[in-house]
């Protein structure tokens, strides 16, 4: 990510090192700056020499991660550290804060050795969660870290927490939250969230938290209070501004899993994250998501500019992969200028330990405006550089960026996350979909519990098939454990439709991590032209399965009625595991939701 004023130029390497303070932005208010420390790599890659601070705007943070080795002012490639899962505790008792300051002045044991990652000032005051481990050890994450990857998922959520003071989901004057306009549900969470395109729906759960327990509301009230104390009170570092170094920490109190990248010590027992890249979130009520139907149109879909009303609205772009756009801290966006939609690094919402995802389900709502986000007449123009604070005034050719870390969500495996996505379907559009039922020959359709699996038969000793094919109905090697079928029912549109998902095989990651996938299968899904035809069509089609080793795709012909099969794509708006798995599987069945 080139960014205008990092002066890092010099055709040397730096590494990004460690987060420091925050400072008020004087050019440009809106956008809360880091001091972010790097340190020059030598050439053979093997040392770290001189260390150089540089003002980064807060929303940048998700594309400078610590370990980033940066060159002419672009990132070029990073640090591999160690990967590791932790179960943590965020309720009281279970975690503290420390810095090299505090232990200092205190006379306590430092954060971590500072051999391990030496640091510029020998007393740095920026603090790190301490995270209590059953070990005997401690799990120590830079404060600032925690807070730009496990408070929502996009920046812009960062930088309204770090800007404004805060407006709760009943004040009009919200930055984040819009008017709800609709009666409670008892046992369900709901928020509504502002149109503007600049928070993303992976934002809802730390909202809509904020909204109904104290605890979270206070924690994210704090951060702009904790600045706001600390900017008026410290003495000026460094450009005229002052320093400020918040306590942020987790916020929301249970049990929880964290995915991080760093370094171990205590003999192992204890470990630096110098990168999250995962954690679970809260259990809770399911959470109903409101937006509005505002949207802004695309560069191709804005078309050739026309003597009637150019450009009323901003376009947007979406740009994935290495972020090739010129970022300035020193400038705010134009009202009028395009936006650009940036991906951090992924994020993975891992279960909570309990095994129960809070589920969020959006709606669209049509809601009046009065009148265009632009003034009429006011132009979309081009941009030279971009910005990620509040829009404010014209003509500079600076457009909006916008970062967001697309999540990747922990699978349960695809049978359990194809339910549990047919379930989540059915409570976001309860006026089409009647019923969400799995299917077993004793018992028959079930809408409550775990789904029971159909087992698949294995061969006959006189069965004339290759030793692959022989071992298909086991998941293991040794064949003693049976495959089983996923068949659910789905009541939409007055029309029963219906799912079949085979039991996958785990396999270990050829990454080394330890971890492991499921082998790749596609889905089959099917209507009948009689529902008396079920069961008997259910036994050939899971014998039958079994020669074509799982491969359902020459057996769509055979079936009583209509049959397709659908690949478990993703989507970066799902709200939960298979989500576009299953909206496919329904398309497939001609019914768009």
């Amino acid at each position: 990510m080139p960014l205008d004023s990092l002066g890092l130029n010099d055709g040397q390497r730096w590494v990004a090192w460690w987060y420091g303070g925050l400072k008020k932005n004087y050019r440009a208010s809106s956008q809360p700056l880091v001091v972010v420390v790097f340190r020059q790599l030598s050439p053979d890659g093997r040392s770290f020499g001189d260390y150089e601070l540089r003002d980064v705007p807060l929303t940048a943070l998700g594309q400078m991660r610590i370990g980033t080795i940066w060159a002419n002012n672009r990132c070029r490639e990073r640090i591999t550290f160690q990967t590791k899962e932790f179960s943590v505790d965020f309720r009281e008792g279970g975690w503290s804060f420390n810095s090299f300051a505090q232990a200092a002045q205190a006379g306590t044991e430092p954060p971590y050795p500072r051999s391990l990652h030496p640091l510029k000032y020998g007393r740095d005051k920026n603090p790190l969660i301490e995270l209590n481990l059953g070990t005997g050890g401690k799990l120590v994450i830079p404060s600032l870290e925690f807070f730009s990857r496990c408070y929502g998922r996009s920046q812009e959520l960062k930088r309204v927490l770090a800007t404004y003071p805060w407006r709760g989901f009943d004040d009009p004057h919200s930055h984040l939250y819009a008017p709800l306009n609709q009666q409670e549900i008892s046992g369900k969470w709901q928020v509504a969230l502002r149109d503007n395109g600049r928070l993303a729906t992976g934002d809802a759960k730390i909202l809509a938290s904020a909204k109904y327990l104290p605890p979270t509301t206070k924690c994210l009230k704090g951060i702009y209070s904790q600045l706001e104390q600390a900017h008026s009170a410290s003495p000026r570092q460094g450009h005229g501004s002052r320093l400020a170094h918040p306590k942020i920490g987790p916020w929301f109190r249970q049990p929880a899993k964290l995915r991080v990248r760093g370094i171990p010590f205590d003999n192992g027992r204890s470990f630096l994250a110098l990168e999250v890249i995962g954690c679970s979130e809260p259990e809770g009520p399911p959470i109903i998501l409101s937006r509005g139907t505002r949207e802004y149109p695309t560069i191709d879909e804005m078309g050739p500019p026309t003597e009637e009303g150019l450009g009323r609205q901003p376009y947007r772009t979406s740009l994935k992969g290495e972020m090739d756009l010129p970022l300035t801290k020193d400038d705010e966006p134009d009202h009028s200028g395009p936006r650009a939609s940036i991906d951090d690094p992924e994020f993975e919402e891992l279960l909570p330990p309990s095994g129960n995802r809070q589920q969020v389900v959006s709606q669209r709502i049509k809601r009046e405006h009065a009148g265009s986000p632009i003034a009429a007449g006011d132009q979309a123009t081009d941009a030279e550089i971009f910005s990620s604070g509040a829009p404010h005034g014209e003509g500079k050719g600076v457009g909006l960026a916008l970062f967001h870390a697309p999540v990747e969500m922990e699978s349960q495996g695809k049978l359990r996350d194809m339910w549990e996505a047919a379930q989540h379907l059915q409570h976001a559009f309860p006026e089409r979909i009647q019923s969400v039922a799995w299917f077993a020959f004793e018992g028959g359709f079930q809408r409550i519990g775990h789904p029971k699996l159909i087992q698949i038969a294995p061969f006959s000793q006189s069965a004339k098939v290759s030793g692959s094919t022989r071992k298909w109905p086991f998941l293991d090697k040794e064949a003693t454990q049976p495959r089983g079928a996923l068949v659910m029912r789905i009541q939409v549109d007055e029309q029963d439709l219906y799912v079949v998902e085979i039991q996958r095989r785990t396999r270990p990651k050829a990454d080394g991590s330890g971890e492991f996938s499921e082998e790749s299968m596609s889905g089959l899904c099917f209507h009948l032209d009689s529902e008396t035809d079920l069961e008997e069509w259910l036994r050939i089609l899971l014998s039958r399965i079994r020669y074509s080793e799982g491969v359902f795709k020459g057996l769509v012909g055979s079936c009583p009625g209509d049959a397709d099969t659908f690949a478990h794509s993703k989507s970066k708006n799902d709200t939960v595991p298979c989500e576009a798995a299953a909206r496919n599987a329904l398309r497939k069945m001609g019914v768009k939701l």
